[in-house]
Order: C-alpha cells, then sequence, then structure tokens
C-alpha cells in the first residue's frame, strides 16, 4: 500500500536521525528540523531572523490544483495508469521533471510578492512528488516541508500542504474521511486535510483545511449528494473548533468543484460573502452561516478554471470572523480588473485569483485566454495546471 511505502521511508529518516517515532520532537528554529509524525516533512533548518517579529506579519496563504501531479512509476493499487512512461499520457521522468519545476515557478512567484507562510495543493498523488518538490527544485534554499495523508481516492490524488518551516510551525495534523464504503452510494473520494500550525513570528494559531471535493464526473445532480457530505464533514470540523476557541483563525481552502451558489456549498457549509461584512461590525454572523466567503462576490467574468468559452471560480477560500479582521484588501487587477461592467471602481477584496501572464495562454478556440495547462484531452503541452491559484495575505 502506499501508505505502507510512505511509513517505511519515514522510518529509515527517524533511523538514521537515532530516533524513535515516538520520541521525535518538534520542530524549532533552534535545531535541525526532524519529521513530527509519518505525515509531516520538515528538509531544512529554519533560519531565524527571516521575518520581523517585532513589526505587524504580512504574510500570503495560497491554494493551487496543480493538474494530476503523478509519480512516473505504477502503482496498481490505484488507477494510475495513463501517468507512466508506457501509459496513454506518456508520462516520462523529464516531463515529470518539468511539471515539477514549474509548480516551483509559481510558489516562487507568489512569495516574491509577499512572503509566504503556506500553499494547499490539490491533485498530488503521494509523498514522493512533495519530497521532489521540497527537495528537487530549488524549493529546497527556502526550507520547505510538506503535510500529506494517502487518501482512498480511487485514482490516488490527495491534498496537501506545503510550508515555510522557517515562518509556520506544524502543530497537528489529520485526514478527515469523507466518501462512503456502504449504502447506495458508494464512493472513495479525497479526505480533507486539518492541520493546526503556529505563525513563528507572531504567535498566531491557524486552523487550515485544505479540500478537494468529488468532482462531477457522472454528471453535476448524479454526484451532488457527495459535494454535500464534503461539505457537511467540513462545517462539522470547522464548528468543532469554533465551540471550544470562539476567536480561532478558522481558513478553508481548496477546490470545491461548484461554485459558490451551488448547494454544496452554500447550504452545506453555510457562509454570508464577504461584500456583505465589515471587519469593524460586531454583530454576530448569522447562526447557520457563520463563516464568510472571501470570493463568493467575484464578478462572473473572474474565475480560476475555464471550460470551453467560460470561466468559473471554484476553487475558494473561507474563513472565520476573526481571521477576516486580519486579512488584507486586495485590489483587483487582472481577470474582472479595477472597474466593472459600468466603467465603476470595484471595491478591495480580500482575496486574489493569481493570474499572472506567465500562467495564461491564447484560447484560440473560445477567444481570450486559458490556463496554460500540462494536458488538454490526451495531447501534452507542458504548461502549469488547468487552475490558477487562489490567495490572501494576512496582517496579523
Amino acid at each position: 500500500m502506499k501508505s505502507i511505502r510512505f511509513m517505511m521511508l519515514q522510518i529509515g529518516l527517524w533511523w538514521t536521525a537515532g530516533m524513535s517515532p515516538e520520541a521525535i520532537a518538534r520542530p524549532t528554529v533552534e535545531t535541525s528540523l526532524r519529521p513530527r509524525t509519518d505525515t509531516v516533512l520538515a528538509v531544512k533548518e529554519a533560519a531565524p531572523g527571516m521575518l520581523d517579529s517585532a513589526a505587524p506579519l504580512t504574510g500570503r496563504i495560497a491554494f493551487y490544483n496543480v493538474e494530476n501531479l503523478f509519480y512516473p512509476t505504477r502503482d496498481t493499487n490505484i488507477a494510475d495508469e495513463d501517468y507512466t512512461p508506457t501509459g496513454s499520457r506518456h508520462w516520462s521522468w523529464a516531463k515529470y521533471e518539468t511539471k515539477c519545476n514549474r509548480i516551483f515557478k509559481v510558489i516562487a512567484a507568489l512569495d516574491a510578492e509577499i512572503p509566504l507562510l503556506c500553499i494547499g495543493l490539490a491533485e498530488v498523488e503521494n509523498a514522493r512528488v512533495l519530497q521532489q518538490l521540497c527537495l528537487g527544485t530549488p524549493l529546497r534554499y527556502d526550507g520547505y516541508g510538506f503535510v500529506h495523508f494517502d487518501s482512498p481516492d480511487r485514482r490516488g490524488i490527495d491534498v496537501a500542504l506545503l510550508y515555510r518551516a522557517d515562518r509556520l510551525e506544524i502543530l497537528h495534523a489529520k485526514p478527515l474521511p469523507v466518501g462512503q464504503d456502504g449504502g447506495a452510494d458508494v464512493f472513495h473520494t479525497r479526505d480533507i486535510l486539518s492541520v493546526q500550525a503556529r505563525v513563528r513570528a507572531s504567535g498566531d494559531t491557524l486552523h487550515l483545511f485544505v479540500v478537494h471535493f468529488p468532482s462531477k464526473f457522472g454528471g453535476a445532480l448524479a454526484t451532488d449528494s457527495r459535494r454535500r457530505l464534503a461539505g457537511r464533514t467540513l462545517r462539522q470540523a470547522m464548528d468543532s473548533i469554533r465551540s471550544r476557541h470562539p476567536q480561532a483563525y478558522l481558513l478553508a481552502m481548496g477546490d470545491f468543484n461548484a461554485t459558490a451558489d451551488e448547494a454544496a456549498l452554500s447550504e452545506s457549509i453555510g457562509f454570508v460573502p464577504a461584500s456583505a461584512i465589515q471587519p469593524s461590525e460586531a454583530a454576530a454572523l448569522p447562526a447557520d452561516a457563520p463563516y464568510i466567503h472571501l470570493m463568493a462576490d467575484f464578478p462572473p467574468e473572474a474565475g480560476s478554471h475555464k471550460y470551453r468559452e467560460a470561466w468559473s471560480l471554484i476553487d475558494h477560500i473561507i474563513v472565520s470572523r476573526p481571521l477576516f479582521q486580519v486579512c488584507q484588501p486586495q485590489i483587483p487587477t487582472g481577470q474582472g480588473g479595477r472597474r466593472n461592467a459600468k466603467g465603476q471602481t470595484r471595491p478591495p477584496r480580500r482575496a486574489a485569483i493569481f493570474d499572472r501572464d506567465f500562467l495564461l495562454t491564447e484560447d484560440k478556440t473560445y477567444f481570450g485566454r486559458k490556463p496554460f495547462r500540462t494536458f488538454v484531452g490526451p495531447v501534452y503541452h507542458g504548461g502549469y495546471s488547468d487552475h490558477l491559484p487562489v490567495y490572501i495575505d494576512l496582517k496579523l
């Protein structure tokens, strides 16, 4: 099983360090970082002083569906045969390394603007591809680690969290199962990744959830119940933390495979759009909608994914009120621009789509521009992903 192989790899690291899994200390900036559990990898000694703890901290949190980052060897436990050298996609080592370097470029570009705390990833096959990102690309010079659990998705694609070990300390992590093993609607899908982390420079605790809801393959209506189940699972986990810590900084990010107005989000999770609330307001949010969706009121021409001629926003960031209060305004650029269709200036938003030029290419079929993908159908294009990253900036 994939999880067994990963555990064997980590045990090798523990043995090299001369420590048992139970004795591993949490990473600190004063010591070399070692894995805390079999799901957390810290890859480099944290560099102290990277951020000025005396100044207000601005840090970025992002999410990126990287489009099928597969390790190019066959795993008989999952349906990954297309992404092997002999498979239909002819997924070679050269293509794999190009893909990893593309993802590195995106992460580096996000970090170049505002110091990146962490980035949630979707559609990564296993721990080996995450190690390649952290150790086999220039990210190794920045001390990136990752949090990952193998999930029961049939294709073997999981979610993960990459983080800067000098900026973020992982306190706790666990997977939240979503799929059903019995009943009429039997399915297996990605777990939700739940991570509790501490911002080193400020001491603030973040509760992060990385999601990749079930797709609409087989029909939107036929699969709607699966996304609703994922939404309820996420809501219960967030409510559990909020009931114990009302001022907790909660953030859910990911590919929800649904727009904000679909029931899988609006009903199963419950939120109000960011435009309906101001940070200074003292009134409580509605009991049935205790969270704030930072992207629910984006203009229709803005999107993180394009299908044929239509852009759609299916990658979302949802936060608790306390975290909303420290989200920095984003001046609209790129998709949607600074002005609406009537020429009016758009108000600042508190989340953004990372739609930089290098991530886009000309859409010769449906006009305009589209994400520069790795594959279009079975044809290799050598691009980045069929999604664009989304992000928020925090001032703590």
